[in-house]
């Protein structure tokens, strides 16, 4: 995966989450870097039912993924990880 620029602090602010946000395929990955730079892995988050467009995911300051669906103008939907990455 090429890192994107959007990142966050993981595992209690001693890793990097690099987050995929250019909201292609049926997917987005979340990879977790040391602070040396190293991949430590990549976590990938399917988008619910089958809808394939991702509106955005981020990670809050417990660790948790939040991944907003497709968003339309009468609804919006949110899937939780909770603590994924604590």
């Amino acid at each position: 995966m090429s890192r994107n620029p959007k990142l966050h602090m993981a595992r209690n602010g001693r890793a990097y989450a690099f987050l995929d946000d250019d909201r292609k395929g049926c997917s987005q990955r979340v990879e977790i870097v040391s602070p040396s730079g190293k991949s430590c892995g990549t976590a990938v988050f399917q988008i619910a039912n089958g809808q394939c467009v991702p509106w955005s995911i981020d990670i809050g300051y417990d660790g948790t993924v939040i991944q907003q669906q497709t968003n339309s103008s009468r609804s919006c939907t949110w899937r939780y990880w909770p603590a994924f990455f604590h």
